[in-house]
């Protein structure tokens, strides 16, 4: 597990669906001990790995931030550059 971070932008990596929930949880648990609010609307997945696995979670959708579903995206834009989850 991993995360990179740049003023009010944070980047959370992990290797599985269970640890990558465990992430978004501790951000949770920080942002409610300090008054931080994560935006729904920029916070995004992106799932590495066969096209087999980007569909099922793409599908499936997993991960929650305060209740809410995150979205899980093909690509996405991080501080100006693109992670992408397609070869």
């Amino acid at each position: 597990m991993s995360d990179s971070a740049c003023s009010d932008d944070a980047y959370l990596m992990a290797d599985s669906q269970h640890k990558l929930q465990a992430l978004l949880d501790i951000a949770q648990f920080y942002g409610d001990m300090y008054d931080v609010t994560y935006g729904d609307s920029k916070s995004k997945i992106t799932v590495v790995g066969s096209a087999i696995d980007r569909d099922y979670y793409k599908e499936l959708s997993p991960w929650r931030l305060y209740n809410e579903k995150v979205s899980v995206t093909e690509n996405n834009e991080h501080l100006g550059q693109i992670v992408s989850g397609v070869d």
